[in-house]
């Protein structure tokens, strides 16, 4: 497992590995709640994803908010996350035959292992003639995947892969707060004013 640009982040017991690509938005706020839950924060971004990790489990993406891809080995559990932004703004490809499980932000980086078919996904391309991009989770290379925004996937020695949504946009605008009336108007007029 490799980063470039970035350093590796590990617990202490050196039995979790997290590889971050992008930045978080919310650092601050999950510093906080790390340290309501009595644990000294990280003092890197990549640090308190772990810590997250180490928190909430595979709920931590919930906890996260920020423009990023990242990957944490969990030797433990024998099992590989990998999480996606939310806006999908940081890409994140992955590739799965019988024998290879290869992930990495850039398609480029999947083709030179050598080991990924460089066979043109005729579906995806097709799609990009029509639409202009390639829509979902496909990729121009055939049997290459990218992780949708808002989700995670776990690859795991034992049982396989699964992949899980933990965000999307309708659930975001779901939440409705249950304000009586007179105080949603006094707080319009109090933004009009």
């Amino acid at each position: 497992l490799g980063i470039i640009g970035n350093t590796l982040s590990y617990n202490e017991k050196q039995t979790l590995v997290l590889g971050l690509d992008g930045l978080l938005d919310n650092a601050d706020n999950l510093a906080k709640e790390i340290k309501k839950n009595g644990i000294t924060p990280a003092s890197t971004q990549s640090g308190l994803c772990l810590q997250a990790y180490e928190l909430f489990g595979e709920d931590f993406p919930q906890k996260i908010d920020g423009s990023f891809a990242l990957f944490i080995h969990d030797v433990t559990k024998s099992r590989l996350i990998l999480a996606r932004d939310r806006i999908g703004k940081q890409p994140l490809y992955w590739y799965h035959d019988q024998h290879h499980f290869i992930f990495a932000s850039e398609l480029k980086a999947l083709i030179a292992t050598g080991i990924v078919p460089q066979t043109f996904s005729r579906d995806a391309i097709a799609m990009y003639l029509y639409f202009g991009y390639i829509p979902q989770d496909l990729s121009p290379i055939k049997e290459v995947n990218k992780l949708l925004p808002g989700n995670y996937l776990v690859f795991d020695a034992h049982k396989g892969k699964k992949i899980c949504p933990y965000w999307s946009y309708s659930s975001y605008y779901e939440k409705r707060e249950n304000s009586d009336p007179k105080i949603v108007t006094e707080n319009i007029e109090k933004l009009l004013y």
